[in-house]
């Protein structure tokens, strides 16, 4: 019940960030604020940039990422089981490709997610984590993420 209140906020907020973001020009206020959303109703205190910049410390500790998501063909390092997972890159509002990620969402648990996206792009914001158990400290932007929400781009 809880997963689907949060849904919800954040799908209204996702759309709202969306339209009036683009109609202000003001797309990294409304981006910052549906991260900030985010974060309080999942009782989230990390954002991704957090964790791209000292990633070794912060394994295994949730973080919130949120922009435009496309399916990927991306598995390497410990994120290669395609029969449980599918890989989303994940490129942040800013559009700069060095803060995109590779995001792995549960094939079961993120069926909606996984459908939606075959039919093209999306706006998502999610929780994710950097699995201490399968960590390389030469991987790239790379997690397994969860509880997504999203509307159309």
């Amino acid at each position: 019940m809880r997963k689907r209140v949060l849904q919800a906020i954040c799908a209204a907020v996702i759309v709202l960030t969306v339209f009036v973001g683009c109609a202000n020009n003001s797309t990294d206020e409304s981006s910052k604020k549906l991260v900030d959303t985010y974060k309080q109703k999942s009782n989230i205190d990390l954002e991704a940039k957090d964790v791209q910049f000292d990633m070794a410390n912060l394994l295994d500790e949730p973080f919130v990422i949120a922009g435009v998501a496309a399916l990927s063909d991306y598995y390497n390092y410990g994120f290669t089981d395609e029969k449980m997972l599918f890989s989303v890159k994940l490129t942040p509002f800013d559009g700069k490709s060095s803060g995109a990620w590779y995001l792995y969402f549960d094939r079961n648990n993120d069926a909606a997610l996984f459908k939606r996206l075959k039919t093209g792009e999306a706006v998502i914001v999610t929780a994710a984590s950097v699995p201490k158990s399968i960590y390389d400290s030469n991987q790239g932007n790379m997690a397994i993420a969860s509880t997504p929400v999203w509307s159309d781009k």
